[in-house]
């Protein structure tokens, strides 16, 4: 009787784990500041300029960032929350989850493997945006979020969403191609976060791709950092076109977003105009169709009740009415 090889049943016994792709993306401004005194083991200070960018944004959007904060730590398995990451200091690639934020002070979960630098040389800069966490799987995967560190790991829900990824490569001349994401657009979500936060470009993004039995360790991990350079959407799909921070530094184009019937400008703005000595509207309905227009905000829409034909403003509208309708 002929033995079975040996070989053949080690391999037997070898086991294949599913790759996932899960992706981790700003939806929101990312704020970013040195830490300034104040600054604690739990707690980080941030300059005043940039807690004034946060109220300036707060009253743009109508949101109070730690109520929207509060809500998502309540329900980490929604796929949001508030992360506060470090960008440079001896903490650079740490990624905490926010806990809370009032006055210029953001409380975060967990510890970072070093004190924090402040007001001194080379303070430790923090950055504060919102994510979401999606996952290309039948149901939620649990995972951690983004992190370089090898200490203290915040755990988060990716919840199954309808995309696809085109991975990062090279061409023949050896130039870093650009990664695609493509999202579903049909419930509404992801557009809307990107209405909100007046266009994506510049955000970070994280690719990662984990396994199916090694969710446990953050180690087991194949993970891609690149940054939104460009947005398409559809009424059934946002696609983003991802680069890497190397080809983004020169870039010409202002970093803002590109839609047909939305925009991208901050009300009362220099860009908006409104309010401001080159304005030239009336303040009154130009055209008698709507209502006089709120003092108070704008919808950014062109033709919108309380949009700039409303505030007889269509000079300055920020949308881009040459983009053919989807």
């Amino acid at each position: 009787m002929r033995k079975l090889p040996e070989a053949f049943i080690e391999e037997a016994k070898k086991q294949t784990n599913t790759p996932i792709d899960l992706i981790a993306f700003e939806v929101t401004p990312s704020f970013t500041s040195y830490c300034r005194t104040g600054t604690t083991g739990q707690v980080v200070t941030i300059d005043p300029i940039t807690s004034g960018a946060i109220i300036d944004w707060e009253t743009d959007v109508g949101l109070d960032i730690n109520t929207d904060i509060q809500n998502c730590v309540a329900n980490l398995a929604s796929g949001t929350a508030w992360i506060m990451g470090c960008d440079e200091g001896l903490n650079s690639g740490a990624n905490r989850l926010v806990t809370g934020y009032t006055d210029g002070q953001i409380t975060y979960s967990g510890q970072m493997p070093y004190s924090f630098i402040f007001d001194g040389d080379n303070p430790d800069r923090v950055r504060l945006s919102k994510y979401l966490f999606l996952a290309v799987a039948n149901a939620p995967v649990g995972f951690f979020v983004p992190d370089s560190t090898e200490t203290d790991s915040c755990s988060i829900t990716y919840v199954p969403f309808p995309m696809s990824i085109e991975p990062i490569g090279s061409n023949i001349s050896f130039e870093i191609m650009d990664m695609t994401v493509a999202v579903s657009n049909i419930n509404k979500v992801v557009g809307n976060a990107i209405q909100t936060a007046n266009g994506l470009r510049g955000n970070r993004l994280y690719h990662m791709k984990v396994f199916n039995d090694l969710l446990s360790d953050k180690s087991y991990c194949i993970k891609e950092v690149m940054y939104i350079d460009s947005i398409i959407i559809s009424p059934t799909e946002v696609s983003f076109k991802l680069e890497s921070k190397f080809n983004i530094i020169d870039v010409e184009i202002p970093l803002r977003m590109y839609y047909r019937d939305f925009c991208g400008f901050t009300y009362k703005s220099p860009e908006c105009g409104y309010g401001f000595d080159y304005y030239i509207g009336a303040g009154v309905n130009a055209s008698g169709q709507y209502p006089l227009a709120s003092e108070d905000n704008c919808d950014h829409t062109l033709r919108g009740p309380n949009g700039c034909l409303a505030h007889d403003n269509t000079c300055r509208f920020g949308g881009f009415m040459v983009i053919p309708p989807t």
